[in-house]
């Protein structure tokens, strides 16, 4: 009862961390695809498909890779239409999806739908045009960030950068080019890690 006095038996303490959920499968990210009605049967795969051929995502389980988490962020801070509709968030293209739908099932007029969603797209590009820079710079900055080794022992300036051409290849380079020509080759397979160096 209230107020009465108890013996404690014993205490324990135990210390947990918070696990973050299990990462996507392609299998898992299409059933969640498809229950937040994204897609269709046919374009889901292609869909994923385009996140690795453009490598925003890499692995089994699938993990974003750095130009993945920079666009999303650049893409985050720049190029918000409205609370309702981000360009980053799934909302929008359910949306879309939806009225699709629903045109099939004859509830709405295709041509009606089609201005809608051209209203919308007009309003993406309009976001977009005006902040191409920013969402530039900041891609590249995150970009840079990420691949920046430290330190050119050369021109002591500049930051040596591992830099990706077209063909896959890359090599490390200053930051300060065509001023500072220093390079090096890197061995294919070989991650270039950071100098803590200063």
């Amino acid at each position: 009862k209230e107020g009465d006095t108890a013996e404690v038996l014993k205490v324990l303490s135990t210390e947990k961390k918070t696990l973050p959920p299990p990462r996507f499968t392609q299998g898992s990210l299409m059933q969640e695809m498809e229950r937040k009605g994204l897609g269709t049967k046919s374009t889901r795969h292609e869909t994923i498909q385009k996140l690795y051929d453009r490598r925003f995502a890499k692995g089994v389980k699938i993990e974003p890779t750095e130009s993945g988490i920079a666009v999303v962020a650049a893409l985050e801070n720049h190029a918000r239409l409205h609370d309702e509709y981000k360009i980053t968030h799934a909302k929008m293209t359910a949306h879309l999806e939806s009225e699709m739908d629903l045109i099939a099932q004859g509830e709405r007029v295709l041509a009606d739908v089609v201005e809608e969603s051209q209203d919308m797209l007009d309003d993406i590009m309009t976001v977009l045009e005006k902040n191409k820079k920013e969402i530039g710079d900041d891609i590249r900055k995150a970009l840079r960030a990420q691949h920046n080794l430290g330190e050119c022992p050369k021109c002591k300036e500049g930051q040596l950068l591992e830099i990706r051409l077209k063909t896959g290849q890359s090599f490390v380079g200053c930051s300060r080019y065509p001023e500072c020509r220093n390079t090096y080759p890197r061995p294919q397979g070989m991650l270039a890690l950071a100098s803590d160096q200063k």
